[in-house]
Protein backbone atom coordinates (compact mmCIF):
# COMPACT_ATOMS: atom_id res chain seq x y z
CA UNK A 1 0.00 0.00 0.00
CA UNK A 2 1.47 3.30 -1.08
CA UNK A 3 4.44 1.79 -2.91
CA UNK A 4 3.73 4.14 -5.81
CA UNK A 5 4.62 7.06 -3.54
CA UNK A 6 8.03 5.68 -2.68
CA UNK A 7 9.03 4.50 -6.15
CA UNK A 8 12.06 6.08 -7.79
CA UNK A 9 9.87 7.35 -10.64
CA UNK A 10 7.53 9.22 -8.29
CA UNK A 11 10.10 10.56 -5.83
CA UNK A 12 12.36 11.58 -8.72
CA UNK A 13 9.58 13.71 -10.21
CA UNK A 14 8.72 15.24 -6.84
CA UNK A 15 12.34 16.13 -6.16
CA UNK A 16 12.83 17.51 -9.68
CA UNK A 17 9.78 19.72 -9.26
CA UNK A 18 10.86 20.90 -5.80
CA UNK A 19 7.38 19.83 -4.64
CA UNK A 20 7.99 18.78 -1.06
CA UNK A 21 5.91 21.12 1.07
CA UNK A 22 7.85 20.53 4.27
CA UNK A 23 10.85 18.53 5.29
CA UNK A 24 9.99 16.25 8.18
CA UNK A 25 13.26 15.42 9.90
CA UNK A 26 11.72 13.23 12.59
CA UNK A 27 8.51 11.73 13.93
CA UNK A 28 7.88 14.69 16.25
CA UNK A 29 7.85 17.12 13.33
CA UNK A 30 5.63 14.76 11.34
CA UNK A 31 3.19 14.54 14.24
CA UNK A 32 2.96 18.34 14.47
CA UNK A 33 2.53 18.88 10.72
CA UNK A 34 0.02 16.07 10.26
CA UNK A 35 -1.92 17.15 13.36
CA UNK A 36 -2.15 20.73 12.09
CA UNK A 37 -3.35 19.48 8.69
CA UNK A 38 -5.99 17.25 10.28
CA UNK A 39 -7.21 20.17 12.43
CA UNK A 40 -7.46 22.40 9.35
CA UNK A 41 -9.14 19.69 7.25
CA UNK A 42 -11.70 18.84 9.93
CA UNK A 43 -12.52 22.27 11.35
CA UNK A 44 -11.63 24.99 8.84
CA UNK A 45 -11.77 23.64 5.28
CA UNK A 46 -15.29 23.60 3.81
CA UNK A 47 -16.18 20.46 1.88
CA UNK A 48 -18.43 20.60 -1.18
CA UNK A 49 -19.76 17.11 -0.42
CA UNK A 50 -20.95 18.42 2.95
CA UNK A 51 -22.73 21.48 1.56
CA UNK A 52 -19.83 23.80 2.34
CA UNK A 53 -19.64 22.67 5.96
CA UNK A 54 -16.63 21.18 7.66
CA UNK A 55 -16.55 17.58 8.89
CA UNK A 56 -16.42 18.97 12.44
CA UNK A 57 -19.66 20.89 11.87
CA UNK A 58 -21.41 17.86 10.42
CA UNK A 59 -20.16 15.55 13.16
CA UNK A 60 -21.07 18.05 15.87
CA UNK A 61 -24.58 18.47 14.47
CA UNK A 62 -25.05 14.69 14.31
CA UNK A 63 -23.91 14.29 17.94
CA UNK A 64 -26.26 17.04 19.12
CA UNK A 65 -29.28 15.41 17.47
Amino acid sequence: QGAQFTSAAFTGRVLAAGAYLQELPDGFAAERVIGAWMEFYSHERPHSALGGRTPGEVYGAARAA
